[in-house]
């Protein structure tokens, strides 16, 4: 959904007192993504600190994926997590993603933000739309279809699209007659159901329409009738190859397709929904639920997108749920005004931070709804904890910071934040420590390095990131698990990339350590052979 998805700005991370990381990525993006493909990245995490950090990454949006989410990052060391990124709408997709350790007191974030694309161009209209507005632009696509008349539109259906080597099958029990027109119904028992009947509006050019229209069973149409569709739980009085008539779960008579073609029933009733404005509305409205539920449980078939390709050859238009079922899930309701409820969503990954005495804090506060987060209020547990100030109202996907000042070292260690919300109440406890080590001054490193692919078969690459320019030489040297030197390479200018072989009889599986130096300064790295 458009309105669970939010950004962060980017600068946010400049304000805050994150965690010691860095990223090799201002943001993560993929440039001209399309529907249904996937798309990989690599971040790689560079670790700012003297110490060793457990580091947790919390994000919302299931379209991006991770390798890893917890993990631990040795000391100026670093770390490649692969990003995996598929997205089947055409819209932008958003999320952040909040890195956590236990250590210190607010999330580093990164921003993901990818515009998706159809390869259709067709569908260009329909970025990023949701709604009343994505209504608007399929009902343009869809509008004006070439009307072939209600006796050339059968000819065609069961002469050549439902056609399939001179036969053409009941899409309600299966029953198969050999035809190459449009059959006598009174020797083949054969004609045309109209899946949105006549005597609910479909009439005129609509009566025509082949994107409703198909080749039923006499028996089984007249079964039908002019009933809405729905789940037979009681009161069966009727089944043939699938199909039935009974009761649904209201008490209300209904008739069940066969479960094969619930999705094709589904996309053609909401096509004509939407093409011919939802005439006797009350009859689709009530069965409306039904119809997503189906359309969502039997997915498009290759021969219903062939269908939709012979269609639309002859009526120029496309029935755009065949081609993109998933505009179902842009559409909050067919039944009248898509209006999508107004709502706020607040949301904070952690619920217990750590602090230092003396110092100022700042804590995120994201909106992922659609409506504005109001804050009435942010009260402190103590004196120890005072609120400096925060924003009266969150903008919809959208983030503030709740700025908080931490006094000096009493009796009490721990305070506790309560913010009062329009959407609920919510705590966040801060745990109160001395400080120990400043992070802010670290020991500026010549170099980051990273290696991969590790586990390693023949060959790896370790790549080293200099943090300034210089000429020491650099040394590398691999150790096995006890501490025996095994292989070195020497090189005596900084270099970008090296490329190291493992594919000889020295290396057998297990586990090993590289040793990187230069200068006064060096780097333990482990890695593991896998031939």
């Amino acid at each position: 959904m458009k309105n669970i998805l939010f950004s962060l700005l980017i600068g946010l991370t400049c304000v805050l007192q994150a965690i010691p990381i860095s990223f090799n990525m201002q943001e993560i993006n993929v440039t001209n993504a399309i529907a249904n493909q996937n798309y990989n990245q690599t971040l790689r995490i560079f670790s700012n600190s003297n110490d060793s950090q457990e580091i947790t990454i919390l994000h919302r949006n299931r379209s991006f994926s991770l390798t890893d989410t917890l993990f631990t990052l040795a000391a100026h060391d670093s770390i490649d997590i692969a990003i995996s990124f598929n997205g089947k709408h055409n819209i932008a997709y958003k999320d952040v993603f909040y890195f956590i350790n236990s250590d210190y007191q607010v999330p580093s974030i990164l921003v993901a933000n990818v515009p998706v694309n159809y390869t259709e161009s067709i569908y260009t209209t329909t970025y990023n739309k949701w709604d009343n507005e994505l209504k608007t632009a399929i009902f343009n696509l869809i509008n004006n279809h070439t009307a072939l008349g209600y006796t050339g539109a059968r000819q065609e259906m069961f002469g050549t699209i439902d056609n399939v080597d001179g036969w053409v099958e009941c899409v309600y029990t299966g029953q198969m007659v050999q035809t190459n027109g449009i059959p006598d119904v009174n020797t083949q028992h054969m004609n045309t159901e109209h899946t949105w009947p006549q005597s609910y509006g479909a009439s005129g050019d609509a009566k025509s329409d082949l994107y409703h229209l198909y080749p039923a069973n006499e028996t089984a149409n007249s079964i039908r009738g002019n009933l809405p569709f729905g789940n037979v739980v009681s009161g069966q009085n009727w089944s043939v190859g699938g199909s039935k008539r009974g009761y649904n779960e209201s008490g209300t008579l209904v008739f069940e397709p066969r479960d094969v073609h619930k999705g094709d029933v589904a996309r053609a009733m909401i096509y004509f929904a939407i093409r011919y404005n939802n005439p006797q509305a009350p009859f689709f409205n009530n069965q409306e639920n039904t119809l997503r539920q189906w359309s969502l449980n039997d997915p498009v078939s290759t021969k219903e997108a062939q269908r939709n390709d012979a269609i639309a050859a002859r009526q120029h238009k496309r029935n755009a749920f065949i081609d993109h079922p998933e505009f179902i899930d842009r559409i909050y309701t067919i039944s009248g005004s898509a209006v999508r409820p107004q709502v706020a969503n607040y949301y904070f990954p952690i619920t217990n931070i750590n602090a230092f005495y003396n110092e100022n804090i700042s804590l995120p506060i994201a909106n992922y709804g659609n409506a504005p987060l109001q804050i009435n209020s942010v009260i402190s547990s103590s004196n120890l904890c005072t609120i400096s100030n925060y924003p009266n109202s969150i903008s919809a996907e959208s983030s503030g910071l709740i700025n908080i000042s931490i006094g000096q070292p009493s009796s009490e260690n721990n305070c506790t934040i309560t913010i009062n919300t329009s959407v609920g109440t919510y705590q966040v406890t801060i745990n109160c420590q001395e400080t120990a080590v400043d992070d802010n001054t670290i020991t500026p490193q010549l170099f980051q390095t990273s290696i991969y692919p590790n586990p390693i078969s023949k060959q790896a690459t370790l790549e080293l990131f200099t943090q300034k320019k210089t000429r020491e030489p650099l040394s590398i040297s691999v150790y096995n698990a006890k501490g025996q030197i095994i292989d070195s390479w020497h090189y005596q200018n900084t270099i970008e990339k090296v490329n190291m072989n493992f594919d000889n009889k020295k290396y057998s599986n297990g586990i090993y350590f590289l040793k990187i130096k230069q200068a006064n300064q060096e780097q333990i790295k482990k890695i593991i052979i896998m031939k």
